[in-house]
């Protein structure tokens, strides 16, 4: 099941199944997919948390006794596109998405927290894709996410040897983006979201789809879209309270418009 929380301008989710080791059956992933479809057409959310019920484990990855039942290249054909589909979905959320990694992340799991755009990770915490050790490669996506994020050596090193890794190392890596002992992780998740919630939120969506859409884009396309979208900005509320307020020496006050 997932658990949802509001707080304020922000959602925090809960993959919570302590009895599968918060595994991703397809339920759960049905789940999650519906929760997003509905946060996506908030227009006052800011910021969305993901993360794992208890404090062993983040994600597991897919459910091994659901997934015992699938035969067929056809059937796992299907159950790799039904899981990048989800992953995608999260990946192209609205607004940032933070992974708070409570605990160690295996195989998918690891591939649903680089689906988002931040990780931060208990510092008690490991992640391993497995499924080199699994006889597979990864399924959900996230292969590519992680090459393009840390390049061939590293991704090599993770992928090819399927070695565990500390939070130290992902660190050094550059998988995630900071590390907290277990009882300091939520409050430094809620401070990356006070600094997202502080900056004007049209902007901050702008940025995140162009961020996505660059990684694949020919310069020339890539500069276009970035003029579309400036032009768009430059007429908005918030970018001119925000000129005048650096003029006026005070904290600009953004209203999202």
């Amino acid at each position: 099941m997932i658990r949802q929380e509001r707080r304020d301008s922000w959602v925090k989710l809960t993959i919570d199944r302590p009895e599968a080791r918060n595994a991703l059956n397809f339920e759960t992933l049905a789940e999650l997919e519906e929760v997003l479809m509905e946060l996506e057409k908030d227009e006052s959310l800011r910021a969305l948390v993901l993360t794992g019920g208890g404090d062993r484990v983040f994600i597991s990855g897919g459910d091994l006794k659901q997934f015992a039942q699938l035969r067929g290249q056809e059937a796992a054909r299907w159950m790799s596109r039904r899981y990048q589909d989800v992953l995608n979905r999260l990946e192209q959320f609205p607004v940032p998405v933070v992974a708070m990694v409570n605990g160690h992340a295996l195989g998918g799991g690891c591939e649903v927290a680089l689906a988002c755009d931040f990780r931060i990770m208990a510092e008690e915490a490991t992640l391993q894709f497995k499924q080199v050790q699994m006889g597979l490669v990864t399924g959900w996506g996230s292969g590519a996410r992680l090459l393009s994020l840390v390049g061939y050596a590293q991704a090599a090193r993770v992928l090819l040897l399927g070695e565990k890794l500390t939070a130290a190392e992902a660190l050094a890596m550059g998988l995630v983006h900071g590390v907290a002992p277990r009882e300091e992780l939520e409050e430094q998740v809620e401070a990356l979201v006070d600094k997202i919630k502080a900056l004007p939120p049209l902007a901050v969506r702008s940025f995140k789809r162009l961020l996505q859409s660059w990684r694949s884009l020919p310069m020339a396309e890539a500069q276009a879209l970035e003029r579309e979208h400036f032009a768009a900005l430059w007429e908005t509320e918030d970018h001119w309270e925000a000129s005048q307020a650096t003029l006026e020496k005070r904290p600009p006050v953004f209203k999202g418009r």
